[in-house]
């Protein structure tokens, strides 16, 4: 199977400086695509799967972008632990958003590996 348009562009574009994280859960998406080569109910649901944990990593990114746009303040010290913590808090929304109707990119990207045949 072909995944040289999955992995020359879009993703590459996304992972562009990402982080060891990051990278991990593009590895666990592209594994999870790659296993979805037949036809059966499995391997659509498969696919769903992989769509929905591309769409929570795609959101993630989107909240670590916007947390990089917030001034710090200066009211309390920002210590290793709480940026632990913001990570998983936003790691866990961002799955949450991703588990119901998300933003739409877990349906549209369904529907555009279905339509090139690899799930009919």
């Amino acid at each position: 199977m072909d995944m040289q348009g999955i992995n020359s562009g879009f993703l590459n574009t996304l992972t562009s400086g990402a982080s060891i994280e990051q990278r991990m859960e593009q590895n666990k998406f592209e594994e999870i695509l790659k296993k979805t080569t037949s036809d059966s109910k499995e391997d659509e649901e498969a696919l769903k799967e992989a769509c929905g944990e591309f769409e929570a990593y795609f959101v993630n990114n989107i909240f670590s972008k916007m947390r990089q746009g917030i001034p710090k303040s200066e009211l309390y010290e920002e210590t290793q632990g709480h940026s632990i913590y913001e990570d998983m808090l936003y790691d866990a929304y961002s799955k949450e958003i991703a588990s119901g109707k998300g933003i739409g990119i877990k349906e549209m990207l369904y529907q555009q590996l279905k339509k090139d045949g690899r799930i009919t």
